[in-house]
């Protein structure tokens, strides 16, 4: 009896982990990818790369997948059906035209791994459309993603626009984030091309020159010299 008891045991603590396993690999939102064109998008994937489910980010995106099918949940295909579609409805067909993706993973290599997958089965749709509609395509940790949401909520925009917006202040300390939120993605992205902002941002990337940031960084200096030898001076006249 004991025996039986403890065959049992054993089993369901197998059922329990081969559930587990299933749960962990098909389930578990392990990449998002943000898609803006005007519609925008959200694309949660599994640690295969499949798609687990697509949330509209405004009421254009949820018009647009009211009659959306996914045939094939691999990302690959996902996103050229997604392309198919916006080009049919009139998006993406010319240089007017944009789209900014974003790619967030739980690991830097799977992060960069799906922006060049993704990236590379869009641009490959377009050009045989001969489309020269632009994509901008950053790559972000799931940690500093997940640091955007608060500032993404209070104004409004999607995340991939957040981070979109948060590269440009980083190259113009004098805009601010709440006037460039209310701008139309047309907008943003000729500002961007005016603050040569990289169509292709790997995670840890940034758009400004390392001589800017040495160049910074050596004025914070300076002033920080200049401050305490200010100081030093009052003290000795005192």
């Amino acid at each position: 009896m004991k025996n039986k008891k403890s065959i049992m045991v054993v089993i369901l603590l197998i059922l329990l982990l081969i559930a587990g396993y299933v749960y962990y690999t098909n389930f578990r939102v392990y990449s998002v990818i943000n898609i803006d064109v005007n519609p925008s998008f959200e694309l949660n994937l599994n640690s295969q790369d499949k798609v687990i489910n697509i949330k509209a980010l405004n009421t254009d995106a949820e018009t647009f997948l009211e009659d959306f099918k996914m045939e094939d949940k691999d990302v690959s295909s996902v996103v050229v059906a997604l392309t198919n579609k916006l080009m049919t409805q009139g998006f993406l067909l010319d240089e007017t035209s944009n789209m900014i993706m974003t790619v967030s993973s739980e690991k830097k290599e799977k992060t960069a791994e799906l922006q060049e997958k993704v990236r590379e089965r869009i641009q490959n749709r377009l050009e045989e459309k001969n489309s020269k509609a632009n994509v901008y395509n950053q790559g972000i940790s799931n940690e500093d993603m997940n640091a955007l949401k608060e500032t993404a909520e209070e104004n409004d925009v999607s995340l991939g626009k957040t981070l979109f917006i948060t590269r440009i202040l980083k190259t113009d300390s004098s805009l601010k984030f709440e006037d460039l939120s209310k701008l139309d993605q047309q907008e943003l992205v000729d500002l961007a091309k005016g603050k040569n902002l990289k169509q292709n941002l790997n995670e840890g990337e940034s758009d400004v020159p390392s001589e800017q940031n040495e160049s910074t960084n050596n004025k914070d200096n300076q002033d920080t010299n200049q401050s305490s030898q200010g100081n030093t001076n009052n003290k000795g006249n005192r």
